[in-house]
């Protein structure tokens, strides 16, 4: 007998040999090496995969690509891949899943926590990262449940740093709960973790898929290295020191240690082995979550998860105990010893029989321990409608005993007094189709709780429900709807009342501008023929216009950035004009005061830009404008720089001055609005506390910074860097042709302006070009003065009596499209000015006229040559 068993266990060993001869495969991970994979590892190193004769490869992730892709393309046998396999295969791809290994997913997203981001709605209008398709099935999943569509937050795809969240790149970004926050503990910044299964999303984590064609040729071979797989996970939640020195000396020598015994830790409660047996898969948990799929519009209402698990590609095999076949060897050659054999199989047979009853039990025990100690509601009927299982999870929650339930001759009656519910709950649980779906559902104490039910059916008729409770969460959304819609209500009230605001100061910045026409414009006209002793007076006066309309300037400009309605050019300009213009502006007041006016171009600088030269302007001029503001026969320098590399272009310049400077204190809230040193300082030297605060705010806008050093009683220095493309000057050119007078003789211009007063000064600016001019007192004069006038320029008002402006600029462009019509208005709104060219205007000059503006617009719509051009002394 011990000949023939040695002979039947060579024989046996050889044909295994023959059949499994070690099998090279290569197994890809969905990431880099880590403890998520550590199971792998294991299994290699302990020889669970050799045993089953395979050799194989272990491949960390290549962002380039994923595991779906190399299973397609045969670059890979077997591969790591979340819940997102159930999607792929409703999308008609042969991905075929061949055991579990993580029963909850560890994805999740995270935020700061001084971000006061609390739950997904909170990321509306917000940056988030995560990767579509592969890894972010469940994210995408959580946010349809919530009805946020995609494009009520940004977007961005998963750039794979660690510590994008850290850099503010995002503010939120998709993590694996169990390595990644630990980056950030050791960088002490507190996080918070934003959960899909808080959100009914509970999915599988780490799952081993293969391709169809391989399920189907090699079934056995598929489940061998499942179980050989699922051995070394075991070996590795054993022995999870163990296997992180295996992982540092083999798989990532520069892993941290501490990181991966941390990340072996939180991975133990998602793999769940304690309560749920390693690699258990279970059908109907893919079939809740296709269905969920479905239910987002993610899949299609007809796809099917058919032949998606590895049981559907297994054929039951029958299997011969070895007792079994030893009889059969035995009969064919020892007959003679067939009744010795017989009864020794019978007492063989009886205690295998003994020890399988015995093993069932305590499964069964540990089977309905599980069953009764579940978090999840499970009960089952048969189908008399007796009470056959209600575990503790549905006496605590509904509030009735298992003997309750019996006694009741109406169960259902006791959850849903109205009938109608009642019979809708009936078909559902007659569908049995595993779909969860929520019902209000009354307990023993009256109160109606929110709860998820799906059913099912067993082969013998009988019925199991499974339920959980999202009250809490019910109340939560309930409560964030509310809040959501009295936000949208004070959001609605202070649109309003902004509306209001800009409309008010747009109205008083019209009503004063027009009056201011006629002052600044005498002004400017007296500038030649005053007498040196009066000149002195006239350039305050004319200051003091200016800083009264800067005044107006800022605060449209302030109230437009409260609104968010302050937008940007993006043109080529040269800055070494804009600088050359501003310190010509200034040089006389600078020169009033003793202060010399530097400018310092740095030798490599490059100019050249592409931007919004008006505000930038702005900016220059604020800075300017306070350096000689605060400093008394002193220096005040403009620095202009540029920094080029290949990956960004930056514009830098600086003002600085030797005057009073300011305090720490002063410096903390320069940029702050109506805010000023101190009080002292508005007295003596004037000014809202605007200009800054605007400054701040477009260079903000233009994504650039600010850096300031001051030092008290010796001056202050402000740098400014705007990250801005580079572009080329050389095909431009420019003439310096606003100070100079147009010739016009000959030349015939309409005006169009109903105050008496700034036809006055219209007409004077107009005298020394000698142009031929004819003036309308409202549109519809307009329109008569140009049939009969025929000029071949216009400067028309806007807000004028019996038709306005813009009507009599549509009128006029029916007969005369290419008449070029020049908007001459104190509205000076962009909104404004962009209505106005969309409306036929083809220019904009703004009240109170500036004498250079109204020289540059006449030579651009006049197309004049430089022979055009006079002396400004001409009389």
């Amino acid at each position: 007998m011990a000949t023939n068993k040695t002979f039947l266990f060579i024989l046996l060993t050889c044909c295994s040999y023959w059949l499994h001869a070690a099998e090279s495969v290569i197994l890809q991970l969905k990431w880099k090496h880590q403890f998520q994979f550590a199971g792998y590892y294991a299994a290699l190193e302990k020889g669970y995969y050799a045993n089953a004769s395979f050799d194989v490869t272990i491949k960390e992730r290549d962002t380039l690509s994923t595991p779906f892709d190399n299973i397609l393309l045969g670059k890979a046998d077997f591969a790591i891949a979340d819940s997102s396999i159930v999607l792929k295969r409703l999308n008609g791809q042969p991905f075929v899943v061949v055991s579990s290994v993580f029963q909850h997913s560890p994805l999740a997203l995270m935020v700061k926590r001084s971000s006061n981001i609390r739950s997904p709605y909170d990321l509306i209008n917000k940056r988030v990262m995560f990767q579509k398709g592969v890894d972010g099935a469940t994210i995408t999943a959580m946010f349809n449940r919530l009805g946020i569509k995609q494009e009520q937050f940004n977007f961005i795809p998963h750039n794979f740093d660690d510590l994008a969240l850290h850099n503010n790149v995002t503010d939120a970004m998709s993590v694996y709960t169990t390595d990644q926050p630990y980056l950030y503990l050791q960088k002490n910044v507190d996080t918070l973790i934003i959960e899909p299964a808080n959100y009914g999303i509970d999915f599988y984590g780490d799952l081993i898929f293969t391709r169809q064609d391989y399920a189907e040729k090699y079934p056995q071979r598929a489940r061998e290295f499942a179980s050989a797989s699922l051995q070394g996970w075991q070996y590795a939640l054993a022995n999870p020191e163990e296997i992180t020195n295996l992982i540092i000396k083999k798989y990532a020598p520069n892993a941290d240690k501490q990181k991966l015994l941390h990340e072996a830790k939180t991975s133990a409660p998602l793999i769940n082995a304690d309560v749920i047996p390693l690699g258990t898969t279970i059908k109907e948990r893919f079939f809740r979550i296709a269905a969920i799929y479905k239910e987002l519009d993610m899949a299609p209402n007809d796809a099917s998860i058919e032949g998606l698990l590895l049981a559907s590609y297994e054929k039951p095999q029958a299997s011969i105990s070895a007792h079994w076949l030893y009889v059969g060897l035995a009969v064919v050659g020892l007959l003679l010893l067939s009744i010795t054999l017989l009864s020794l199989f019978n007492w063989r047979l009886k205690r295998a029989i003994d020890k399988k009853s015995a093993e069932l039990n305590i499964n069964e025990a540990k089977f309905k321990a599980i069953i009764e100690h579940a978090p999840i509601m499970i009960n089952s009927f048969d189908e008399q409608g007796v009470c056959l299982l209600w575990n503790s999870c549905c006496v605590s929650t509904l509030g009735y005993s298992h003997q309750d339930i019996i006694d009741c001759d109406d169960p259902m009656h006791l959850f849903y007094p109205d009938d109608a519910i009642k019979q809708q709950v009936y078909q559902d649980i007659n569908k049995a189709d595993g779909h969860f779906r929520e019902y209000q559902v009354q307990i023993r104490n009256g109160k109606q709780r929110y709860q998820m039910w799906a059913n099912f059916k067993l082969p013998s008729g009988a019925a199991i429900a499974i339920g959980y409770d999202v009250t809490k969460q019910r109340l939560a959304e309930q409560e964030i709807l509310e809040q959501q819609q009295h936000l949208l209500t004070l959001s609605k009230e202070a649109e309003a009342a902004s509306h209001a605001k800009s409309e008010f100061l747009a109205n008083m910045s019209h009503e004063i501008r027009t009056p201011m026409n006629g002052v600044y414009g005498t002004l400017q006209l007296l500038a030649n023929s005053v007498a040196d002793n009066d000149k002195a007076l006239l350039d305050n006066a004319t200051l003091s216009c200016k800083s009264l309309l800067a005044i107006i300037n800022d605060i449209l400009d302030f109230s437009k950035i409260e609104a968010g309605k302050m937008s940007l050019e993006q043109v080529r300009f040269s800055f070494k004009e804009i600088v050359t213009q501003v310190a010509h502006e200034f040089d006389h007041q600078a020169s009033q005061q003793s202060t010399v006016l530097e400018i310092d171009i740095a030798k490599d600088y490059t100019d050249g830009w592409i931007g919004d030269p008006t505000k930038i302007r702005q900016i220059l001029v604020n800075l300017v404008s306070n350096a000689i503001k605060f400093t008394q026969m002193g220096v005040v320098r403009i620095h202009v720089d540029s920094s080029l590399t290949a990956n960004k272009s930056e514009l830098k310049f600086s003002v600085e001055d030797n005057g009073i400077g300011m305090d720490p204190q002063a410096v903390d809230k320069l940029f702050s609005r109506f805010e000023q040193a101190d009080n002292s300082t508005t007295r003596k030297y004037g000014g809202t506390g605007l200009g800054m605060a605007i400054c701040s705010k477009l260079i903000e806008k233009m994504q650039g910074y600010t850096q300031v050093n001051s030092e008290i009683n010796k001056g202050t220095k402000i740098e400014v860097c705007l990250p801005l493309p580079t572009a080329s000057l050389e095909c431009e050119t420019t003439t310096n042709t606003t100070k100079q007078i147009p010739d016009l003789t000959g030349r015939k211009i309409l005006l169009a302006e109903d105050n008496e007063i700034n036809q006055i000064i219209f007409v004077s600016m107009m005298a020394k070009t000698h142009a031929d001019i004819q003036v309308a007192a409202n549109g519809l004069q307009a329109i008569s003065l140009v049939e009969e006038f025929a000029p071949e320029l216009i400067f028309m008002d806007i807000q004028m009596p019996e038709m306005d402006g813009l009507e009599a600029c549509e009128r006029i462009r029916e007969q005369h499209p290419n008449l070029p019509i020049i908007a001459l208005t104190a509205n000076v709104i962009e909104q404004d000015i962009k209505k106005y060219k969309e409306r036929g205007f083809n220019g904009h000059v703004g009240k109170p006229i500036e004498l250079a503006e109204l020289y540059k617009a006449t030579h651009i719509h006049l197309a004049l040559s430089s022979n055009d051009l006079v002396d400004p002394t001409r009389t």
